[in-house]
């Protein structure tokens, strides 16, 4: 199955969020974060629990998710991260729950 890919966008006011929405549902068994150009040096760093094992993950790299649905508490399946990128020179940041959400789902 291929990848789901998470686009990493500025938004106006300098948000830094994903480019679908600030909540990704994540059908697959691996996740490819990406970032628009002109941004570059893009950092994504999971605030708890990483689904990847790892809290800071790679970005254009295939990351496989290592953790299963949990079909009796819904909210363990959600993972919130910070998102950096720098665009034209800015460094820009999101703040602690405000960078975006992954949602692991059961596959269809």
């Amino acid at each position: 199955m291929p990848d789901t890919v998470i686009n990493i966008v500025r938004k106006p006011g300098d948000r830094i969020e994903p480019e679908s929405g600030f909540r990704v549902r994540v059908p697959s068994r691996s996740v490819k974060f990406t970032a628009a150009a002109p941004a570059k040096g893009l950092r994504i760093i999971f605030e708890g629990e990483s689904p990847f094992g790892s809290k800071e993950v790679a970005y254009n790299q295939s990351l496989p998710v290592t953790v299963k649905f949990n079909a009796t508490d819904p909210k363990k399946n959600i993972y919130p991260f910070v998102c950096e990128i720098t665009v034209d020179g800015k460094t820009l940041r999101t703040k602690a729950g405000a960078g975006g959400e992954m949602e692991v789902i059961l596959e269809p």
